[in-house]
């Protein structure tokens, strides 16, 4: 299992990182953005509004590591 950081003592306000490496600031213009850009289709549209839609809510809880991963892994790579 590979250790996950959010901001605190440590990181600066914002900030996610992998012990592996890589580190995000989410208060960095574009970095949420990236995230949303990297969600399975289906995923998207529902968070749009576009596509079907749960009946009783449009939230919807996903593990957003792996999306980090992959895009810090685009970053430097």
């Amino acid at each position: 299992m590979s250790a996950r950081m959010v901001a605190g003592a440590y990181l600066p306000g914002g900030s996610v990182a992998a012990r592996e490496g890589g580190m995000l600031n989410l208060h960095e213009p574009g970095v949420v953005r990236r995230f949303l850009d990297a969600l399975p289709d289906g995923v998207r549209d529902a968070a749009r509004g576009d596509g079907p839609r749960p009946s009783a809510s449009r939230e919807t809880e996903l593990d957003g590591w792996p999306l980090f991963d992959a895009l810090t892994a685009a970053a430097h790579g």
